[in-house]
């Protein structure tokens, strides 16, 4: 994969991560818990895969454009 193709996938894909997460702050407000639980179930298991079968590969090849601040966000709504 070239190096510009692999930038835009992580900076796509990091975008995306965050809205998965905002997403699971949305039901953690409006849902039941049983939804949340549901869609944080479902959302742990996307962003699994995104990391380790699409991230994971392009940071070995470029580590230099892994962010150095990559962290697990977290909502003040979930516990």
């Amino acid at each position: 994969m070239k190096r510009e193709l692999a930038i835009k996938i992580a900076d796509r894909a990091l975008k995306i991560s965050e809205d998965l997460n905002v997403l699971v702050c949305d039901v953690s407000e409006l849902g039941t818990k049983e939804e949340l639980d549901y869609t944080r179930d479902l959302i742990s298991k996307v962003l699994m895969q995104l990391l380790l079968g699409l991230l994971n590969p392009i940071y070995r090849k470029y580590p230099d454009i892994a962010p150095d601040d990559l962290t697990i966000p977290t909502c003040p709504h979930v516990a």
